[in-house]
């Protein structure tokens, strides 16, 4: 199985990327770890949301991003992942965001 990536530029509130959806652990796949990559020119914080009800309803992981950087997470079960910015969060600039697994 290849590379499932999302992709977003992100230049105001509300914007997420497109639901990734990650394998947990597995004995066929391995371990359930995903990257992320954030960069560009912005101020504000980019969360790191995750759904286990097929995007019903999201909630934050607590991973959060105020400066460019690469990063790789880990999870044990399915799940859906995206990134962006909160509805009512302070932001200016321009950051590209990136999930795969």
């Amino acid at each position: 199985m290849g590379t499932m990536e999302v992709q977003a530029t992100l230049t105001e509130a509300g914007q997420f990327t497109e639901p990734l959806p990650v394998r947990g652990a597995s004995l066929i796949y391995g371990p359930g770890v995903f990257d992320i990559l954030v960069s560009g020119d912005f101020s504000g914080t980019i969360t790191l949301q995750i759904s286990i009800d097929d995007g019903v309803s999201w909630s934050e992981t607590g991973d959060t991003f105020t400066s460019p950087e690469a990063q790789m997470g880990e999870t044990a079960t399915p799940v859906l992942l995206r990134l962006g910015v909160g509805k009512n969060a302070d932001w200016s600039g321009t950051a590209q965001v990136r999930l795969a697994q």
